[in-house]
């Protein structure tokens, strides 16, 4: 390796977690905390991280400032500080070392900072997206799974690795790297289910955690409807893996964010996220299901706004894979937007003809998906569906269903049951087909479980629809925007909630891009607007549909959900605007 030539002052070296690679001599190592001030030998302060200035970090608009000479800076001393923080001393009782500052002397020019020793290589060092794969996540819950305590278990796991760079003012300001497993499982005893929720794969943590759900089981009230853990039946091959996604390296994320600023013009500034998500999810339980599936996904998106006046532009893709991402035409959508949206005007509260872009379909069908979608919600009388299946609720240009196995969207063939996860007619043509199921709303209902058993710490119980698609139709965008004669255009929304969810009534505000429309043509850029509006009511007066396209809403899109919809653009005749944001 060559040597390093800057040595910053204070910098300390991580320590390695295998002792005898890399480790510092013995001499350099901090002692405990003592009453003398320990002097480091002046050096030259490295450029690239000039962290140690006691007043922060440099100001990217300020000029550079010199280091003081003999400056004294207090170090944070790890042996010292921690007995302070837990109050059992005073911070009066000792002193902490000091570092002198000054200028750098040629004594250690050329000089490595460590010994040349071979750099370590864990077992799994490599790349930031990792797979475990089906034997070494499925291994653990079959051991742990072997004489429960229980008269039935299953354990489901999630596995999510992400790895994020986040970018504003056009330049990348933020690299992370998230590596989440969450496992729950339960136990059922004499029909009482107990649940226990745990974040470990090691079979002995798993068996503990068995023997508390069977503990939590005996202390609960059966459940006359527990239908049972799920049988083994055949699961369709998982299609929503990408192996060059899930290889995607951090230049290429970045080059991807490069290619978004680059089209952005001067005048405008660009921020957003570029993310490449791997997941992994196994079910194991007591009668012999063990099913595995890996997914992948790839997201971009772009916030543009002007440095000369108040406006903004938004745009994002998501794919399966990373090569479905098209970062110019992102930057070109958010760009287009941002110069459109000046000089806004407030629009007076009315009904208004409308196009809804596809982020603004998904995110009102979130709100049908949470409040009628699912069996539980229709049994207690809370769904659009209650009473009215098999009759009209919507419009005829409107149909919905459930396919987790289309080709286009990402998705596991099976729920956190272990069944498989099977295509449900929703509405078709305006009339109600019927709800999701998972195993317990199914037979309480008299039907059978369609695979949409959800996370229970994210959803309510009952079956969830996570995968819609919206028939969409030939219409293009001038189309759409060309057959209104006075009304708005919505880019998404943003903050959507539901006060009425037997009539799927939402509310909320748009964001980042809304016009009026006169007579087929962009005029003027609006205020974001308030609208309260039935979702029903509003796919009623479907004019025009254009073609689908991977979207989420917003909700799914900042980590509070995961529904995935396939939805064109549309047009329709009355949407109800209740007022608008202040200039």
């Amino acid at each position: 390796m060559a040597a390093l030539p800057d040595r910053s002052h204070g910098e300390r070296e991580p320590r390695s977690r295998h002792d005898a690679v890399c480790r510092s001599p013995a001499r350099n190592r901090l002692g405990p905390a003592h009453g003398r001030a320990g002097v480091l030998l002046p050096r030259r302060q490295a450029p690239e991280l000039p962290l140690l200035d006691p007043v922060g970090p440099r100001h990217p608009r300020r000029p550079a400032r010199r280091l003081r000479p003999r400056r004294l800076v207090p170090i944070a001393h790890t042996g010292f500080l921690g007995p302070v923080r837990s109050g059992r001393r005073r911070l009066g009782a000792s002193r902490l070392p000091l570092l002198r500052e000054g200028r750098a002397s040629p004594a250690d020019a050329r000089r490595p900072r460590r010994g040349s020793r071979a750099l370590p290589r864990r077992t799994h060092r490599g790349p930031r997206v990792t797979l475990l794969g089906a034997d070494r996540l499925l291994a653990p819950l079959r051991q742990a799974l072997r004489d429960v305590p229980a008269d039935e278990a299953d354990i489901h796991v999630h596995r999510r690795r992400a790895a994020i760079t986040r970018y504003s003012h056009s330049s990348i300001h933020q690299n992370a790297v998230s590596d989440e497993t969450h496992a729950t499982v339960r136990a059922i005893v004499a029909k009482a289910v107990g649940i226990v929720t745990m974040n470990s794969l090691e079979p002995s943590d798993l068996r503990r955690a068995l023997t508390e759900a069977a503990s939590l089981a005996r202390a609960s009230r059966p459940d006359d409807e527990w239908p049972g853990v799920a049988d083994p039946e055949p699961i369709a091959a998982p299609s929503s893996f990408h192996e060059e996604t899930a290889a995607t390296t951090p230049e290429a994320q970045a080059n991807s964010i490069g290619a978004v600023c680059a089209a952005v013009p001067k005048s405008m500034r660009a921020a957003g996220t570029a993310q490449i998500e791997v997941t992994e999810d196994a079910v194991a339980n007591t009668r012999g299901v063990a099913a595995y599936a890996p997914a992948t996904m790839a997201y971009l998106r772009a916030l543009v706004q002007s440095d000369t006046y108040v406006g903004s532009g938004y745009a994002e893709d998501l794919s399966m894979r990373v090569d479905g991402l098209h970062p110019e035409t992102i930057a070109a959508r958010a760009a287009e937007k941002c110069a459109l949206d000046r000089d806004r005007i407030q629009l007076a509260p009315g009904d208004y003809e409308a196009v809804f872009e596809e982020l603004a379909v998904a995110e009102v069908l979130r709100v049908m998906s949470l409040t009628g979608l699912g069996g539980q919600s229709v049994r207690e009388g809370r769904s659009f569906m209650t009473g009215r299946i098999g009759e009209r609720v919507t419009g005829e240009s409107f149909t919905l269903v459930d396919h987790a196995m289309d080709a286009r969207t990402i998705a596991v063939p099976f729920d956190v049951e272990g069944t498989p996860r099977q295509k449900v007619m929703l509405v078709e043509r305006g009339l109600a087909r019927g709800p999701v199921y998972d195993r317990t709303s199914a037979k309480a209902m008299g039907a059978r479980s369609t695979g949409h058993a959800a996370d229970p710490s994210r959803y309510a119980a009952g079956g969830h629809a996570g995968h819609l698609a919206l028939a969409g139709g030939p219409a293009t965008r001038e189309q759409l925007i060309g057959s209104v004669r006075r009304g708005v255009l919505i880019t998404r929304f943003h903050y959507t909630n539901t006060p009425d969810p037997r009539a799927a009534t939402m509310t909320g505000t748009t964001r980042d891009g809304t016009f009026l429309i006169v007579d087929g043509k962009i005029t003027r850029a609006l205020a974001n607007v308030r609208y309260t509006m039935s979702a029903l009511d509003l796919f009623a007066g479907i004019d025009l549909l254009g073609p689908q396209r991977l979207a989420r809403d917003w909700w799914s899109s900042n980590g509070m959900g995961s529904i995935l919809c396939l939805v064109p653009p549309i047009k329709v005749r009355r949407a109800t605007i209740t007022g608008s944001s202040p200039l």
